[in-house]
């Protein structure tokens, strides 16, 4: 996706891919373990989710995670 706007729907299907139970939902904890099978520790993701889980509600959404990477968290 270089060079190109990330979109909602480009941001949902990452998500999808993070969500192992298949629940419609990205919980913190499949966050983490897709993040860190990325090659990220898991340090930096928990800062990375601090930052981006504004509501707090232990899940990653897809708003929150577009917000973070036009923010360039990532």
């Amino acid at each position: 996706m270089a060079n190109q706007e990330v979109t909602l729907d480009d941001v949902k299907a990452i998500l999808k891919k993070m969500d192992a139970n298949n629940d419609g939902k990205t919980s913190l904890s499949e966050f983490t373990d897709y993040m860190t099978k990325q090659d990220f520790t898991e340090a930096a993701v928990e800062m990375v989710v601090r930052f981006i889980n504004v509501n707090k509600d232990d899940n990653i959404s897809a708003e929150e995670y577009l917000n973070a990477l036009r923010l360039n968290i990532f």
